[in-house]
């Protein structure tokens, strides 16, 4: 400890502290997070440490209560008397006191934070999605029949870029098949032309959110009691993964997308929503094995606790959740 003094000799300024910041604690074993906090109560026990060292540590309290558990659970076990009293219903109780009379003397004070409102939830979303320049200009080109127009498609009226990306936008019975709204197409001469909604149709290359997307996902998200942000990131980033990879194998497989519409679009973020609070990636193949048995064409997907029970055609579905399999590792 005497080495101590060297950082802050007797003539320095009082004022002067270290401020010493632990982080990442509970990602050791449980007998080593005990033996660091420990050491860090110990080091503060020295009194001319303690006028000149503050210690900050970041851990997650449910994984050092449990390691205070793990320590102290044999204490009261059915074979061991404590204080003349034997096990009792009241051992969690028991345990509980002493694992908080154990914090009292190792922490001063301790910061929890607290759950995300959803205005902390939308500035941690829309900070997240600040990146996302492509929602701004697209060039496009779709055919109707025989006539083949031209326009921009703008959906960042406030933002606008040079970017120019040429798409190809899907035509059936002389309707546009995947539609959009809070979009707006403008002609040559830059008129806003109504009445036409449209989504871009998606080709080989890594797709980001769309408006309608980015809507369903503030949706999902401010309902979400337990978002935390890196809950939100995580979600965020399972979403990107599986709306490429479904891109990529219903472009390999050569079909229509079947989760590119609206409807769709929010029951699949609702779906992996479900799944990745399941917190049991086994629940997927098994809900995958069982939608392989069935013989119809169209399947009842159950109701779950972000969805509504929904009709799909058994292929999309299966497509899916091999998806989920992949970006839900955990």
């Amino acid at each position: 400890m005497r080495g101590f003094s060297i950082w802050f000799p007797e003539n320095s300024s009082k004022a002067q502290k270290i401020i010493l910041i632990v982080e990442d604690i509970d990602r050791c074993t449980e007998e080593k997070i005990i033996q660091n906090i420990d050491a860090l109560r110990v080091m503060l026990d020295d009194e001319e440490i303690s006028k000149r060292l503050i210690i900050l540590t970041a851990i997650d309290e449910r994984i050092l209560k449990s390691a205070i558990h793990s320590k102290y659970s044999s204490l009261y076990n059915d074979n061991l008397i404590i204080k003349n009293e034997r096990f009792n219903p009241n051992r969690n109780i028991k345990l509980n006191e002493l694992i908080s009379e154990y914090l009292d003397k190792v922490f001063i004070s301790a910061i929890k934070l607290g759950d995300l409102n959803i205005s902390q939830k939308e500035e941690f979303l829309n900070e997240l999605l600040r990146t996302h320049d492509d929602l701004n200009e697209a060039e496009i080109k779709f055919q109707n029949n025989e006539e083949i127009k031209s326009y921009s498609v703008i959906t960042d009226f406030e933002n606008r870029s040079n970017k120019n990306v040429q798409y190809d936008i899907a035509i059936k019975d002389g309707d546009i098949v995947f539609k959009e709204g809070d979009i707006a197409l403008q002609d040559q001469s830059g008129n806003i032309v109504s009445g036409l909604e449209i989504e871009i149709g998606f080709l080989n290359k890594w797709e980001k959110l769309t408006l309608t997307e980015i809507k369903f996902l503030k949706e999902i998200i401010f309902n979400w009691n337990s978002a935390t942000p890196r809950r939100i990131n995580i979600f965020y980033y399972r979403y990107l993964l599986c709306k490429n990879l479904l891109i990529s194998k219903y472009t390999a497989l050569n079909k229509s997308h079947g989760w590119q519409d609206a409807i769709s679009i929010k029951q699949l973020m609702s779906l992996l929503l479900d799944y990745s609070n399941e917190y049991d990636p086994e629940k997927i193949t098994n809900e995958k094995n069982r939608v392989s048995t069935l013989t119809d064409l169209n399947i009842l997907i159950p109701e779950g606790k972000t969805t509504k029970a929904f009709t799909k055609l058994k292929s999309d579905y299966l497509n899916l959740l091999e998806i989920f399999e992949l970006v839900i590792a955990y």
